[in-house]
């Protein structure tokens, strides 16, 4: 069953420095409105524990002041109500990393709502390293209250790697970190741009060939999830 694939204009992606979960500017401003989602459903006698040890004033669900009680109340329920309101929103992206701070957290999730986030993942442009990253962890994910790590590099660590790369192989990064283009989702290209073109101001083609490799232009076959688990979500 083909699944189609949910566009994205492009203020969505924004700033990214790398091709991972929790890599751009876009996921860590709907980690900051999944959080404020949550804290809605929160008892107020329990938004304490939702509070970010850095900045009380902001929630956060991927390192909480409490993360026991988060975990708690999570999965008294509060993960079922968040997922299926991050669902109807306009940004499939808000429900892909509930889920992936969920089993960050070793939060246990029903078997529709797996389902329902594994059609997801297979409907939403995201990056194929990102994907992957999706991909491995729901079908690695032993939903016993083992959290799983998805072993992201934050952009320090990102920058650290292009450096040391950058010592080794002066010639392979000589031409800028390379991010994702934001004129086109739906036909991106992700290119470097060379110290040549900056200074003629001319542009030349972009690098593709490597490239397209790394940015989704259409869900992968059907192997996270059968054709008989996508028609019992559908129908339920």
């Amino acid at each position: 069953m083909a699944a189609a694939v949910a566009t994205l204009d492009a203020a969505t992606w924004g700033e990214s420095w790398g091709f991972g979960i929790y890599q751009s500017d876009s996921d860590l401003e709907l980690l900051d409105h999944i959080a404020e989602e949550a804290s809605i459903m929160f008892p107020k006698s329990a938004l304490d524990c939702l509070r970010c040890p850095l900045f009380p004033a902001n929630f956060t669900l991927r390192a909480p002041m409490d993360k026991i009680a988060v975990i708690a109340y999570l999965n008294e329920g509060i993960f079922k109500r968040l997922a299926r309101r991050l669902k109807h929103q306009a940004n499939p992206m808000a429900l892909v990393l509930l889920a992936a701070v969920g089993m960050e957290l070793g939060v246990v999730i029903d078997k529709d709502d797996l389902l329902m986030i594994k059609m997801t993942v297979m409907q939403t442009e995201m990056f194929l390293e990102k994907r992957n990253q999706m991909v491995e962890a729901l079908e690695g994910y032993r939903n016993n209250g083992i959290p799983w790590h998805f072993r992201t590099k934050d952009g320090k660590a990102v920058r650290m790697s292009f450096e040391e790369m950058h010592m080794q192989s002066p010639e392979l990064t000589n031409r800028g970190i390379m991010k994702p283009q934001s004129k086109d989702v739906n036909s991106r290209e992700l290119q470097m741009p060379s110290p040549e073109v900056e200074k003629s101001g001319v542009k030349k083609p972009p690098v593709k060939k490597e490239m397209e490799q790394r940015a989704i232009r259409k869900p992968p076959p059907n192997d996270v999830i059968s054709e008989e688990e996508m028609a019992s979500v559908e129908a339920g």
